[in-house]
């Protein structure tokens, strides 16, 4: 019995983690999404101010290396680290939310 249990509780955790991920993907690649808004202001500033952009994408571009290399995980090698857990627990939290939002259209 606690073995279904356990199972029953990943396969939410999974769904809820799913349903973040594509959620996050939705807002950022759909119609006027996050990308599109950020790209566009991207450009502008670099348009206006291009000695700024400069140190702001050569940050981002940085900080994307040390994740995909781990660099900004605080845990001991091997073991799951603070970063990780938080990413996958605000991933369910958005899950939630998106499920909590697309319950409330259903209703109305």
């Amino acid at each position: 019995m606690k073995k279904l249990i356990n199972e029953i509780w990943r396969y939410i955790y999974f769904t809820l983690v799913f349903i973040g991920v594509t959620g996050l993907a939705w807002r950022a690649f759909g119609e006027n999404g996050w990308i599109q808004a950020l790209l566009g202001a991207a450009w502008d500033a670099s348009l206006r101010t291009p000695i700024l952009a400069i140190p702001v994408v050569g940050g981002a571009v940085l900080l994307v290396i040390l994740f995909v290399q781990g660099g900004l995980r605080p845990g001991k090698p091997g073991k799951t680290g603070l970063l990780d857990d938080l990413l996958i627990y605000a991933l369910m939290a958005y899950g939630v939310y998106i499920t909590y939002q697309w319950l409330m259209i259903k209703v109305e």
